[in-house]
């Protein structure tokens, strides 16, 4: 099974391919230099802090193309490799892509890249996406993508695309697709007071689309209310049924939800590829880590809480210990290693947020336990 243990910065053809799309789509709107930090400072303070501007904005294309697309192409990665952990991966040769709010193809390029490590053969992907400009983009990426240099990093992509509306893309398309993805759109949709039984009612409508083995993915960002939000789909998701594969590790209501400031995201150490790092420090942004949340609707049965603890938070530095926030089947632990007890090989020297431990014997909601006292192994 393909794993995401560890990740290597993307590789340099993406760049080169995308370099040469901006190029030859983008022209006068086209920034490099500090053209391309201010605009990509600019529209990461609408990610974060207005997402209700974005409609409205100006179109921040270059920095979209040129940045987050790169920057964001692995994070799809994360949720897949939930599923190849569970051996949940479907088992189609080809995979038929459902990909809702497509954008630039940031989510489908991900998936194409994950797909060339999983022995897939190619990607049939039904785009949807209201963005002319941005469906120019992923027709020229896609088709790049399995050929050429492009071969070594990912796999064919047959395209269709829908310039519509995704709220009503379930009704124009029948399926059934092995993946419905939705990265960093699922958030723009119902946003009244309704929000999340609407978003449930959506995600419950698409996936009588999908085939007996395959899944819809959520990517979200790693943001308190986007995050939170996501958890409370999930709840209700649950409530009606739904096998919620990733990341959740029980079947329990979300105990993250007890208190208003948790909320449950992921993160991956991997650096952004070299270019793009000088681009990140004088926008102000990280460059040594990803972060997302994310969300995984299988269609198959649910299956019953496993004895693995998820990472939810630290690690806290504290005088003379680290510690760790996990979730599991009994709710809520912390793992606290004294600093004496660190060595080179301790199993928690590269646990962050989203990692998988196994805890023996195992704790009780609440509990702090220390990592000397117990077994700890990374899943």
């Amino acid at each position: 099974r393909v794993l995401f243990r560890s990740a290597q910065p993307l590789a340099p053809a993406w760049l080169d391919a995308i370099d040469a799309t901006a190029t030859n789509i983008l022209g006068s709107r086209d920034r490099t230099g500090r053209a391309l930090v201010d605009e990509v400072k600019a529209l990461s303070q609408i990610y974060t802090r207005e997402r209700s501007q974005l409609a409205t904005q100006a179109d921040p294309i270059a920095g979209r193309l040129r940045f987050f697309l790169p920057r964001d192409l692995p994070k799809v990665e994360g949720p897949l490799a939930d599923l190849s952990r569970q051996g949940l991966l479907p088992t189609a040769s080809t995979w038929r892509v459902l990909d809702l709010g497509a954008g630039l193809g940031t989510t489908t390029f991900g998936i194409s890249a994950f797909a060339k490590r999983a022995g897939v053969q190619s990607l049939h992907v039904t785009a949807v996406e209201q963005d002319d400009i941005g469906l120019r983009i992923l027709e020229s990426l896609a088709r790049g993508c399995g050929h050429g240099v492009m071969s070594e990093h990912s796999v064919p992509i047959k395209l269709r695309v829908d310039n519509s509306d995704m709220t009503t893309a379930a009704d124009r398309h029948q399926g059934p697709f092995d993946l419905i993805v939705m990265g960093l759109s699922l958030n723009e949709l119902f946003n009244d007071r309704a929000t999340i039984e609407r978003r449930v009612a959506y995600l419950l409508r698409l996936r009588s689309l999908l085939s007996h083995d395959g899944s819809i993915i959520l990517v979200e960002p790693a943001l308190k209310t986007t995050s939170r939000d996501l958890q409370q789909v999930r709840g209700f998701l649950q409530d009606r049924g739904a096998h919620i594969a990733a990341p959740c590790t029980h079947t329990e209501a979300c105990p993250l939800l007890r208190r208003d400031r948790d909320w449950c995201h992921q993160q991956l150490t991997v650096p952004l590829p070299a270019p793009l790092i000088p681009i990140a420090k004088q926008a102000g942004l990280r460059f040594e880590r990803l972060t997302w949340a994310h969300l995984v609707i299988h269609a198959g049965p649910s299956r019953p809480s496993t004895s693995d603890w998820r990472v939810v938070g630290g690690p806290i530095v504290s005088k003379g210990r680290v510690e760790w926030q996990v979730c599991g089947e009994p709710g809520l632990a912390r793992i606290a290693r004294l600093d004496r007890h660190q060595t080179p090989e301790h199993p928690l020297n590269e646990v962050g947020r989203g990692a998988l431990l196994q805890i023996d014997p195992m704790p009780k909601d609440g509990q702090l336990v220390r990592a000397d006292k117990v077994t700890v192994h990374a899943v």
